[in-house]
């Protein structure tokens, strides 16, 4: 196949355009991302019932197998700390009884939400979670993750969550997107290593 000097610069002209472009979000009802809660066939929620066999308390202090590293902590699956992170972001708060909100409130921080990211879909693999989400931090982790949750309510008018990734020598160097504003259940998002929470 031959290419003539025109097209070649035309093709690369395209591709450089396409590079420089913006980046659509990640989700919201405009990108087609939803959050999904697994059920099982009795119609449970999975996450709900794998934490209960392995005797969690979703609504109590996360387990202590996880690994904290500064304001997070690390969990491998098959551990309890791994089973409570995922079982936060299936809780649906707004349907709560009021005896497990305020068990809950105790152990809440800063923004008063909280954000878990999974290095494979569907909230599986490694979690890193983040109890005590502050506004106007870059939370980070140098593995890449692909699905996101939050827990203990949906986002406010007010706030927003962005997600980014590696570049130019910075974990959060590259923005990918705009997580939507309420959402129960797992996301899929990534590659991502970042996220920063704000008020508008």
């Amino acid at each position: 196949m031959h290419l003539s000097p025109t097209s070649l610069i035309a093709g690369l002209g395209l591709l450089a355009m396409a590079q420089a472009g913006p980046v659509a979000p990640v989700a919201g009802p405009e990108a087609g991302i939803t959050f999904t809660v697994e059920r099982t066939a009795l119609g449970e929620i999975e996450s709900f019932v794998n934490a209960t066999a392995l005797g969690v308390d979703i609504f109590g202090e996360i387990p202590d197998d996880g690994v904290r590293e500064g304001d997070k902590v690390l969990a491998e699956p098959g551990s309890k700390a791994w089973a409570w992170i995922r079982a936060q972001i299936d809780i649906d708060w707004n349907n709560v009884p009021e005896e497990q909100k305020a068990r809950a409130e105790k152990r809440q921080f800063w923004a008063n939400i909280g954000v878990g990211m999974w290095t494979m879909d569907h909230c599986q693999g490694v979690a890193a979670y983040w109890d005590n989400a502050q506004y106007g931090l870059h939370h980070w982790d140098d593995m890449n993750f692909y699905s996101i949750g939050i827990y203990h309510r949906d986002l406010r008018n007010s706030e927003q969550l962005d997600v980014s990734r590696w570049a130019n020598g910075d974990w959060c160097g590259r923005y990918m997107g705009t997580i939507g504003g309420e959402g129960i259940g797992c996301a899929h998002v990534g590659p991502i290593n970042c996220f920063h929470l704000f008020l508008k």
